[in-house]
């Protein structure tokens, strides 16, 4: 199967390799895509230094062109199915590991021949399982209306053409594909998500990524418009006998405006009035990638939280705030306790279009979050849902609410009070087993700022 099984003892820089979708499309029934145009291995804005790797003994490889044209099928419990004639798989037996450009790096549980094909179930595993020795790096300019044919072909798929008419993305040769998915063309998810009227739309345009969001249900109705700029992610681990010694990444130039507004008011539901809900949007930009010989992804996600308050009778907020920010962050381990490294550049928080009121006959509040851009780090690429397994994430957090008192108003020591505020972070978050570190799982609070804009008033009528 492509290059086969790693030489043992063979101490050498390993290629980065061309960057092809074609298994998403392949799982599916239909042909893959063909090469970008230019040199083999090219992607814009990416380079990857590598230093001294060595594989792990029970590795081995499959490039993408071979994989495409042997692979029958992929399956989200982890079993790939082979034709019975792909090379480098006749000998391949439970604990080696698949490292598979188009998919990602795979613990074999069992293999089997069975007339003709291949079957080999397999488990997760770590980038250290594959990787003995060396250094890994790379970085990556992130230019959205320059980004791999399968950035778009991904994230079209995870759109669901099912519901355009289209039986499956399997009737969609490459050529289609790059015609539906020209950079620039807005991307857009419609949907229902734990309980939220959803749409998210994207737009990619040559210095940023425009995007809107609207979330909506019986009481509440969110909406966020702004764009993030483009930016530069660099990242470097470091392997020895087969175990992480040193990760250290970070996001730089990273720019961005939003304005959240919000509208809610009570129902008397509590569910509804009091709930903190949390809405994982099912849509992102996936970035797929080579680091050296392993499939790598970066993941640009969005998420939102709901925080009502209202419980006081006849509550009901409503208001927005812009946030603008210019900022760099990350973290470096060598296996222990992550420190993060990060520098504000800039920051500022004004009210938006909307006014900000929020009343109630009591203590009445609601608050909104919007996460934008999570930035996920993912071990392998984005043929299989439940095939990536993140390991790090960086991500910017705004979250803004109104906030109601009513104040003592029979002996009038203290008065009523309307207040707003915005909070801005960067948070880093890391799952180092995946590393193949010691098992460490957390989030670290990279940096915070808070503006507050509040009055003396009176509750609405």
């Amino acid at each position: 199967m492509g290059p086969g099984r790693a030489a043992r003892s063979t101490r050498a820089s390993t290629p980065t390799f061309v960057i092809l979708a074609a298994l998403l499309v392949t799982a599916c029934g239909g042909a893959g895509p063909r090469p970008p145009d230019g040199a083999p291995g090219a992607v814009a804005g990416l380079t990857v230094p590598t230093e001294g790797v060595v594989l792990a003994d029970d590795a081995v490889q499959g490039d993408a062109t071979t994989a495409a044209a042997h692979l029958q099928g992929v399956d989200p419990d982890g079993t790939l199915t082979f034709d019975a004639d792909t090379a480098g798989l006749g000998d391949l037996a439970a604990g080696d590991v698949l490292i598979i450009e188009g998919i990602g790096v795979r613990k074999v549980a069992s293999a089997d021949r069975t007339g003709d094909a291949i079957t080999v179930a397999t488990t997760e595993a770590t980038i250290a399982d594959a990787v003995k020795d060396g250094k890994i790096g790379w970085t990556y300019d992130v230019a959205w209306d320059n980004l791999p044919d399968a950035t778009y072909e991904t994230a079209m798929a995870e759109l669901g053409f099912r519901r355009d008419g289209l039986a499956s993305v399997g009737q969609l040769d490459g050529d289609m594909l790059r015609q539906f998915a020209v950079p620039g063309e807005t991307l857009r998810f419609v949907g229902k998500v734990q309980g939220f009227e959803v749409e998210f739309k994207l737009t990619p345009k040559s210095d940023k990524l425009d995007f809107e969001l609207s979330a909506s249900r019986t009481n509440v109705k969110v909406q966020a418009a702004g764009f993030v700029s483009t930016f530069r992610q660099e990242t470097v681990m470091e392997f020895e006998d087969g175990v992480g010694a040193f990760f250290d990444t970070k996001v730089s130039g990273l720019k961005g405006e939003a304005e959240v507004t919000w509208n809610a008011f009570q129902v008397n539901d509590p569910s509804l009035d009091s709930d903190i809900v949390a809405v994982v949007l099912p849509f992102g930009v996936p970035i797929p990638f080579m680091a050296g010989p392993i499939p790598m992804t970066l993941n640009v996600k969005a998420n939102i939280r709901v925080v009502p308050e209202l419980t006081s009778g006849n509550a009901s907020s409503g208001g927005s705030w812009k946030v603008t920010y210019d900022s760099d962050q990350g973290f470096s381990t060598n296996g222990g306790d992550p420190s993060p490294v990060s520098t504000l550049k800039n920051l500022a928080a004004n009210l938006g279009k909307e006014p900000t009121v929020t009343a109630g006959l009591g203590v009445t509040g609601f608050g909104v979050g919007f996460e934008f851009p999570r930035m996920e780090l993912q071990l392998g690429h984005p043929a299989v849902e439940g095939f990536l397994n993140t390991y790090a994430f960086l991500t910017l957090n705004t979250y803004v609410n109104g906030l109601w008192t009513p104040g003592t108003t029979l002996t009038a020591d203290i008065p009523p009070c309307q207040r707003s505020s915005a909070v801005v972070s960067a948070i880093a978050g890391y799952k180092l087993a995946v590393l193949g570190m010691v098992e460490l799982s957390d989030n670290k609070l990279l940096w915070q700022k808070t503006t507050t804009s509040s009055r003396t008033t009176s509750p609405a009528p």
